[in-house]
């Protein structure tokens, strides 16, 4: 079982995917540098300073051309974890000894912390947060998706664009109220 951070798991918004660039043929995976950026929660300038870092891209920006970067958002995350255990683990190769156990020892010692975290709770098992992930979304989309039936009678007959506005965006936060309550449960 994989276990890490709730925080670290967020999956990128299917919204988020979109072409800025017509020029060449899309999939969901693809997407500006822009929208890069959105995904990962990141700095436009960041994802440049990746490209100048050998970040992989499906197109190259030409500016002449009015072409934008594209990337793929799976081959940009392994990249990114593939960058960070080079990071973190460096060179194995020009590493004198003392080098090497130091690192096997703050190894060791991130897997005894992790442990501690399972065992006190702090930690959570991906699975279970892939799992309340998905729920709520299919509880949120379901709950939404009720708004306008549940408008339509309250509204028909009305002209008053304000009391309509009012009475949407109460159903609205109604359905956000009632997802923020939601309690998931794991078994």
């Amino acid at each position: 079982m994989t276990y890490g951070f709730a925080a670290a798991q967020f999956s990128p918004c299917a919204s988020i995917f979109k072409s800025e660039s017509t020029t060449t043929p899309m999939n969901k995976r693809h997407v500006s540098q822009s929208h890069c950026a959105e995904v990962f929660g990141v700095h436009r300038n960041t994802v440049a300073n990746w490209l100048k870092q050998g970040c992989p891209f499906v197109q190259k920006a030409n500016k002449k051309q009015g072409k934008d970067w594209v990337l793929d958002t799976a081959d940009v995350a392994q990249w990114r974890a593939d960058k960070a255990v080079q990071d973190t683990v460096g060179n194995t190769e020009s590493a004198s000894e003392d080098e090497l156990r130091r690192r096997k020892l703050a190894a060791d010692t991130q897997l005894a912390e992790l442990e501690v975290g399972k065992k006190r709770g702090e930690l959570i098992p991906k699975e279970e947060i892939e799992r309340n992930l998905s729920a709520l979304a299919i509880a949120t989309r379901t709950r939404l998706l009720l708004v306008p039936r549940r408008c339509a009678t309250q509204i028909i007959g009305m002209t008053n664009e304000a009391e309509i506005k009012e009475i949407i965006e109460g159903e609205q936060l109604e359905a956000l109220s009632d997802v923020s309550q939601l309690v998931i449960d794991d078994d």
